[in-house]
């Protein structure tokens, strides 16, 4: 079991629905992953704006 949830809100939703069956294909398990693993190896941390 995941220690986290996935929550997308309803335009991110209507973007992925856009999207290619391939594309969406190679995408969703990579949105799905960060729900064991939040900051994966060599991810960054987002710098020079507030509140991210």
């Amino acid at each position: 079991m995941s220690d986290y949830q996935i929550t997308l809100c309803r335009s991110a939703r209507k973007e992925l629905e856009k999207l290619d069956a391939g594309i969406l294909n190679r995408i969703f398990p990579k949105i799905e992953a960060l729900a064991d693993a939040p900051h994966p190896q060599g991810c960054l941390k987002i710098q020079g704006q507030q509140k991210l």
